[in-house]
């Protein structure tokens, strides 16, 4: 990377870091959303994703989605002349229109805590009376878009022209409520949160790098099993301050070695609530990534959630992450590997998370990290050279690498706090003073 480019986009503001942040949530939502076999019918996390992403690109687009043309080869006097031609994008919106957004929200209330699953709804699901109250005259198409797609192919020619001009007016309408101030007004909720939470978490990192040399990156998803995915938010608040005093107590007696710790709290359609850890070790005195990552998931497992959790180590799959590592031992100087720990690793964890504000309790805290390490007086002499990683990627993220650690090297007890912290540490607690503000 030239050092103009990092200029650049170290000096980006942020607008921009939000705007990338939502591109992180939405492709990642698109990503990891879809349904797997043993998902079983439930199709409410993929569908929320898929309505996510078109509605966003509408949004961003200028293009005329839907025109007509004469099909070729038909007898003049046939009434089905006419052929509705979509774009890519509008091939998207129709695959959207079949969707059962009151399906969709039977669980949770999609619709009113994701902006753009609720633009969709509000575009889309039209009550003639109500239009007719504000006083808007609409097409009798606008009425009845999912039933003319879901006929799309048996349209008379006179039913094709009214469809296409009532999925382009639709299209509009979202095009003009998504630039307009009361949906970006929502939308900037979620952003600046999330941008406020990714700087913090940038300026953590920074300054353990002004203070160390190596450090070891762990990343570790504490989830829940499958069979108690439906878990309470009250037990799950309950086993978040369990583990972030776990968390808390073993930097404490291990201050050489644990350095810092940060987790975000998100709550997903298909996975339920689950947290996106991170934790840094000192990379001059513990290597292993994969043995520490897995230490952390089980003690995760086994004491704090009482067989009840299950846990992804992401460093234990380096291939699933692409050539750029931004987890796993990071050199100061290294600008490459900082680069991705700053945009790819950060960026994941502190990217908005539609559901989480509104299925939480009110004033309960995402995010938890340690604070800041102090830092020592300078000395006078030669400065040491510190590669400085930027903040932005000109390009989407994904995927990323995890490579393995050396499992030689010393290590610290992580075990030794299993049983013994588990029967000191209360689950009742105050979240307010674990993280800075």
């Amino acid at each position: 990377m030239s050092e103009i480019t990092q200029i650049s986009e170290v000096a980006r503001g942020d607008a921009d870091i939000e705007r990338w942040l939502l591109d992180f949530a939405i492709n990642s939502m698109k990503k990891n959303d879809k349904r797997r076999p043993h998902d079983g019918a439930d199709t409410r996390a993929e569908d929320a994703a898929t309505i996510t992403k078109c509605i966003r690109d509408i949004i961003d687009s200028d293009d005329t989605l839907f025109s007509i043309v004469r099909k070729s080869g038909i007898a003049f006097e046939s009434p089905r002349l006419l052929r509705l031609v979509p774009t890519q994008l509008g091939t998207k919106f129709l695959h959207c229109l079949d969707i059962d957004v009151e399906y969709l929200s039977m669980g949770e209330s999609i619709d009113e805590a994701n902006p753009f699953v609720g633009l969709f709804k509000r575009a889309v699901d039209r009550n003639h009376m109500d239009d007719l109250t504000a006083g808007l005259q609409l097409s009798p198409a606008r009425y009845e878009l999912r039933f003319l797609s879901s006929m799309r192919r048996g349209l008379f020619d006179d039913d094709v022209s009214a469809f296409a001009y009532a999925l382009n007016d639709a299209v509009e309408e979202i095009r003009k409520q998504g630039r307009a101030k009361p949906f970006l007004d929502e939308l900037t909720l979620h952003l600046r949160r999330a941008a406020k939470n990714y700087r913090s978490i940038v300026k953590l990192l920074r300054a353990l790098f002004e203070k160390h040399r190596r450090l070891l990156i762990i990343r570790v998803d504490f989830e829940y099993m499958k069979a108690t995915r439906s878990i309470p938010y009250a037990e799950v608040r309950k086993h978040a301050n369990a583990l972030v005093r776990y968390l808390k107590r073993i930097r404490h007696r291990n201050r050489k070695i644990f350095k810092a710790y940060v987790l975000k709290l998100e709550y997903a359609l298909r996975r339920g609530w689950h947290f996106h850890g991170l934790i840094v070790l000192d990379g001059h005195v513990v290597h292993g990534d994969i043995h520490y990552g897995k230490k952390f998931g089980e003690h995760w497992n086994k004491v704090t959630t009482k067989g009840k959790g299950g846990y992804y180590n992401c460093n234990a799959t380096p291939r699933k992450y692409g050539k750029t590592l931004g987890v796993g031992m990071v050199e100061r100087h290294n600008r490459d590997r900082r680069h991705a720990l700053e945009t790819i690793v950060a960026g994941y964890l502190a990217k908005p998370d539609f559901y989480a504000p509104l299925m939480k309790a009110d004033g309960d805290r995402l995010l938890f990290k340690s604070e800041l390490p102090k830092m020592r007086a300078v000395k006078r002499g030669r400065r040491s050279l510190r590669a400085d990683a930027s903040l932005i990627p000109d390009c989407n993220p994904f995927p990323f690498e995890v490579k393995r650690g050396n499992a030689a090297g010393n290590s610290f007890d992580v075990e030794s706090f299993d049983e013994s912290v588990a029967e000191v540490i209360s689950l009742d607690g105050d979240w307010g003073d674990q993280i800075e503000p």
